[in-house]
């Protein structure tokens, strides 16, 4: 935040140029938004700069719009900030002041010009023996050759730019797990892990919780990735997990039917996981798609050949946090999606298809496995929304 008037004057003038560029000379909506936040920002107002406020100053919404049905700020700030990063991919405004829309916020980000080393003077330059010239040049190849190598071997992989916003996201990651409630503590039903401790202490005909396998296989999955990028994390299970909890750091929600959370934060998106008991099956309904779209399976797994899931990165206005889900219509799709978003591969063929996807905040994934002797197979991509 520039503390003086001068700077405050630069980055109105740096604003100004920005908007006289065609990536934003011919829009209404976001030269408007764009001018909205970075004013306010500067008056000393980055306080008010809240979805449903935006919603109403910037695009006439009413008092009471819905901002999960509207999404308008949403698109239009990651539209924005598409365009800022192009914008200053040009070399010509390589030395100007940087105005950044950082994700997961409405608060622009003003960083200063860079500083230009001045050049040797001519004479200095001239003076300099002819073995010193070759020795120079031969310098400035090595560096590049070097800068070239160190580039390509830390280039973001699919993977890593798919986890980014999770990984460089303030706070602890939350892994909250579903979990089922079960009467009988002694028996067990096929695919559940009981904490021993649980299972100790818990008396004949107690309520306890369980987690399924296919949760805690898609959890260690997530471990083994978060403890390899030094990335700190704690587990809760969705039943002890408060709205607070959801708000401390970034959140990968896992499972669908047995994880309270993941059907609460996904309802405003467009791809949904829901039961319809009069048909008895469970489905990933396309909020959007005329006409209707859904991918359904029967209610009981046995009946199961192929399981469906849904995997999302969004950005919860809520919250206000990163939300990562993996669910499963059944235990087979959690486990596909747990294997799909911890695989350099599987990330590297969705950036394939979809090539666009991973540089916006917000996506959804529908994912299909087949189900071979109770395994589920290697997940493909059968549907892609972003915004």
């Amino acid at each position: 935040m520039p503390l003086s008037q001068t700077e405050k004057d630069a980055v109105r003038a740096q604003l100004e140029r920005i908007l006289a560029d065609p990536l934003f000379l011919n829009s209404k909506r976001y030269p408007s938004f764009l001018r909205h936040v970075v004013v306010q920002t500067l008056d000393g107002r980055a306080d008010q700069l809240k979805e449903r406020t935006l919603g109403i100053q910037v695009f006439g919404r009413e008092a009471d719009y819905d901002t999960g049905l509207d999404n308008v700020v949403r698109s239009t700030s990651g539209e924005i900030r598409r365009r800022l990063a192009q914008y200053y991919q040009d070399p010509a405004h390589e030395s100007e002041i940087r105005i950044d829309l950082p994700a997961g916020s409405y608060i622009p980000r003003f960083q200063p010009a860079p500083v230009r080393k001045a050049a040797a003077p001519v004479e200095a330059v001239r003076q300099g023996s002819l073995w010193l010239k070759w020795a120079g040049a031969a310098a400035v190849v090595c560096a590049a050759a070097v800068l070239s190598w160190l580039w390509m071997r830390n280039a973001e992989s699919p993977i890593d730019r798919f986890w980014k916003p999770v990984l460089d996201a303030p706070g602890q990651v939350l892994l909250c797990v579903g979990s089922r409630l079960r009467s009988d503590a002694e028996n067990p039903p096929p695919g559940i892990a009981t904490p021993p401790a649980a299972g100790q202490a818990a008396a004949k005909g107690q309520p306890i919780r369980d987690f399924p396998i296919s949760s805690a296989t898609a959890l260690a999955r997530f471990v083994g990735y978060l403890q390899v990028k030094n990335k700190p994390f704690h587990i809760r299970e969705d039943a002890n997990t408060q709205f607070s909890d959801l708000r401390d750091g970034p959140v990968i929600l896992i499972g669908a039917f047995i994880n309270q959370w993941t059907s609460r934060l996904t309802q405003p998106l467009r791809f949904t996981i829901r039961g319809d008991p009069e048909r008895r099956v469970r489905l990933i309904h396309d909020g959007q798609a005329q006409p209707a779209r859904e991918w359904a399976n029967a209610e009981d797994i046995s009946a199961v050949a192929e399981d469906y899931a849904l995997i999302s990165r969004f950005f919860d206005p809520n919250t206000g946090q990163i939300v990562v889900v993996a669910a499963g219509l059944h235990r087979h799709g959690t486990v596909a999606a747990g294997e799909f978003l911890t695989d350099p591969a599987s990330i590297a063929e969705l950036a394939r298809q979809a090539p666009d996807l991973l540089e916006k905040l917000n996506f959804q994934v529908v994912l299909a496995a087949e189900v071979i002797e109770n395994n589920p197979g290697k997940a493909r991509v059968l549907a892609t929304h972003s915004w």
